[in-house]
């Protein structure tokens, strides 16, 4: 059975262009932590392991340890999701479950270019990280037919909230498509 889920912030430097070696020993514990204690472990990567500034040993570190930490749901964000393919390599391809990957969005023009390229990337869990707001951003679910939309959301949201939000909602679009968590560290 889960226990509390714990959540933790990761940043494995706090510049760039430092040497250091990376400091995963905190990241470590906590998958250890979670698997004596059976609770789930959520880590917010607070560096875009996709910025092209980060030297490729660092990424190709970090992206190990995200692997051999399985205990942890990472939440990665990042500002250039059309670089991930090509600074991740095989990383790719066999992406573990535990690593969300989200995109900044700040406005609409964001999301019209950067959710396409995170829909591309075959990532188990998909977010769109939507701070800080600088304009309105539109992310409806649209369908081209009505029983898609149906199925979705039926599978989504609780029987009780589906019907409500699918009353709501007679076309081929439903808003509810952003669950929006919040947390305070």
């Amino acid at each position: 059975m889960t226990q509390a889920l714990e959540h933790h912030r990761f940043r494995p430097w706090s510049d760039l262009r430092s040497r250091a070696a990376l400091d995963d020993s905190g990241p470590r514990r906590w998958n250890e932590e979670a698997i004596l204690s059976g609770s789930e472990c959520r880590v917010r990567l607070e560096v875009d392991p996709f910025d092209d500034r980060m030297p490729a040993g660092y990424r190709a570190a970090l992206l190990d340890l995200m692997k051999a930490t399985p205990q942890i749901s990472w939440i990665v964000t990042t500002e250039f999701p059309d670089a991930v393919r090509e600074l991740a390599g095989d990383f790719v391809e066999d992406w573990p479950s535990n690593v969300w990957l989200g995109v900044r969005v700040s406005r609409q023009s964001d999301a019209d270019k950067d959710v396409p390229a995170l829909l591309e990337l075959p990532v188990p869990v998909r977010f769109a990280d939507c701070s800080p707001l600088t304009g309105p951003v539109d992310l409806r679910w649209v369908f081209e037919r009505r029983a898609d939309l149906e199925a979705v959301v039926r599978i989504e949201l609780p029987p009780r909230v589906a019907e409500r939000a699918l009353a709501g909602h007679p076309g081929l679009s439903v808003d509810y498509a952003a669950n929006l968590w919040w947390r305070r560290y």
